[in-house]
């Protein structure tokens, strides 16, 4: 995972599944394969209706130097299926 403490980033900081050994192979949440994940240190918001890509997003609180995070295990519709 990157260090979301640096000023510049955004909301969060997205990686793909294989970039970082540290991220798990599959969800901790649902137990599923992911697409990619971001970890997030401040106010974020959550829209999936209609989405293209993504059916759904777990979120797992983390703690990271002290502070608190979420990190987004994001989910496409394939890996997921359309009865989930």
């Amino acid at each position: 995972m990157g260090d979301t403490a640096d000023s510049d980033l955004s909301a969060g900081e997205t990686h793909g599944a294989a970039d970082e050994d540290a991220d798990p192979v599959l969800c901790p949440v649902c137990s599923t394969p992911y697409d990619s994940v971001s970890l997030h240190d401040r106010g974020l918001l959550v829209n999936l209706l209609d989405n293209e890509r993504y059916r759904r997003v777990c979120f797992e609180p983390v703690e990271r130097d002290g502070r608190p995070h979420v990190r987004f295990f994001h989910h496409t519709h394939e890996q997921v299926g359309a009865d989930d």
